[in-house]
C-alpha cells in the first residue's frame, strides 16, 4: 500500500479490511488466483469530493493489472472496451464482500465510487 502524502491518508480500518479480503479472491476477470490489489483510481482519488482511492479496489491477476493485457500496459480506455466498466467488476465484489462477511462497506463511498462509473 501507498504511504499516506498531503494528498491523501492512509487507509482506514473498513478500508484495510476489505483490501485484505481482496488479497484472497480469484482474479475478477478471469477467475485465476494469485492476484493483487488494483485501485481503479488511484488511493487519492477524490470523487464528488469523497475520498474513494482506498476501497475503489478490485482484485486482478498480473496478466489483467501489469500483464502485456494488463490495465496499466494497454490503458483504461482499451481495457474497459475489452473487459467492462472496472464500476461493475467492483459491485459484484462489494456484493460477495457483503454476503460473506456480512459487514456493509459506507454507503457515501460506494455511492461516490458507482457515479464515477469507469
Amino acid at each position: 500500500m501507498q504511504r499516506p502524502t498531503k494528498q491523501t491518508r492512509g487507509p482506514n480500518k473498513i478500508e484495510k479490511d476489505f483490501q485484505g479480503w481482496l488479497k484472497y479472491r480469484p482474479c475478477c476477470v478471469s477467475g485465476r488466483e494469485g492476484v493483487s490489489v488494483h485501485h481503479m483510481c488511484g488511493s487519492a482519488f477524490k470523487h464528488n469530493k469523497i475520498l474513494i482511492g482506498h476501497l475503489a479496489c478490485i482484485p486482478l491477476h498480473y496478466d489483467f493489472h501489469q500483464g502485456v493485457d494488463g490495465i496499466h500496459t494497454i490503458g483504461s480506455k482499451p481495457w474497459r472496451e475489452i473487459h467492462g466498466p472496472q464500476t461493475l467488476l467492483f459491485e459484484r465484489e462489494v456484493y460477495e464482500y457483503g454476503k460473506e462477511t456480512g459487514i456493509e462497506l459506507p454507503f457515501y463511498e460506494l455511492r461516490a465510487i458507482m457515479d464515477w462509473g469507469k
